[in-house]
């Protein structure tokens, strides 16, 4: 039988077909779920100065849909606290809090789109040795299959 019935036509070759409500279209570029993306940009001891650290680098073949990031000094309210992303090399402030008090977290919630090569990066200014900096990421992985 011809037609969307018989598998052996084109519209079942290698996948990636979809109905677009008028007909059968070839898919352009799927994507695929793969899990979480949790880091913990954390540490628990602090060098004095200036805390920055990178999540890691998003690989080829992914991208990586940022939902949450903060950063918080559990130890004292110290400096400038800033959250970036951080795509194609070039810093993008995600938010900031100019003083915050020990155990105000400086945070972003919303989605950004990271792909291969993209990072993202939390700073806290004036730490001390010995300070207690809390932070993470989350979000989630899609594989461009």
């Amino acid at each position: 039988m011809p037609g969307i019935t018989n598998p052996t036509e084109g519209y079942f070759k290698d996948g990636n077909w979809g109905w677009d409500g008028t007909q059968w279209r070839k898919g352009a570029i799927p994507f695929a779920y793969t899990s979480q993306w949790y880091e913990n940009l954390g540490t628990a001891a602090a060098a004095g100065g200036t805390y920055s650290k990178n999540s890691a680098v998003v690989p080829a073949g992914y991208i990586y849909v940022l939902q949450a990031l903060s950063i918080e000094n559990d130890t004292g309210g110290r400096g400038m606290a800033r959250v970036f992303a951080r795509p194609s090399g070039l810093y993008t402030c995600l938010g900031y809090t100019l003083a915050p008090a020990q155990f105000q977290p400086t945070y972003f919630s919303g989605q950004v789109v990271l792909k291969a090569g993209d990072t993202v990066l939390v700073i806290q200014l004036a730490t001390v040795a010995g300070d207690v900096i809390y932070a993470s990421v989350i979000g989630y992985k899609v594989a461009i299959v």
